[in-house]
């Protein structure tokens, strides 16, 4: 399951480059990853409540103490990059003389094309590394 959402690094600078959307899910002081639940924090009003789902926004999440951050699905973030930024982040195998040797990271810019990020031994570091690089370059 933890490969689902940004790391809390990430879904902290997130937060600061403007991600505001609604998530599933949220990270405690300790870093630990905890779903929303049907009616958790209720009392407080920091459940939103989005087509019968259970979700909770990013700036409500830094006004409860106990909260740390939103924990965004990969899915969203990919989404907020395309469609707020115009940068889409791509990871793919990365071959050499036809030997697999990596996980490749590149991000497309509307105005820029391409830009490469190196290859990585496993798939979420480099789609971390894609979406890192990525928020460098939100102005």
């Amino acid at each position: 399951m933890k490969n689902l959402f940004l790391p809390y690094e990430l879904a902290m600078i997130a937060r600061a480059k403007g991600f505001n959307d609604s998530c599933v899910a949220w990270y405690d002081n300790q870093k630990n990853l905890n779903l929303v639940e049907d009616g958790q924090l209720e009392d407080n009003n920091f459940i939103l409540d989005l087509s019968d789902s259970t979700a909770i926004n990013a700036r409500q999440v830094e006004e409860e103490s106990k909260l740390s951050c939103s924990a965004p699905l990969y899915q969203q973030i990919s989404d907020w990059l395309r469609e707020k930024h115009n940068l889409v982040i791509m990871v793919k195998k990365d071959w050499h003389q036809g030997l697999f040797v990596g996980w490749e990271c590149v991000i497309e810019e509307q105005r820029d094309g391409y830009s490469d990020w190196g290859t990585y031994k496993t798939y979420y570091e480099a789609l971390n590394k894609a979406i890192e690089e990525s928020f460098k370059l939100i102005k």
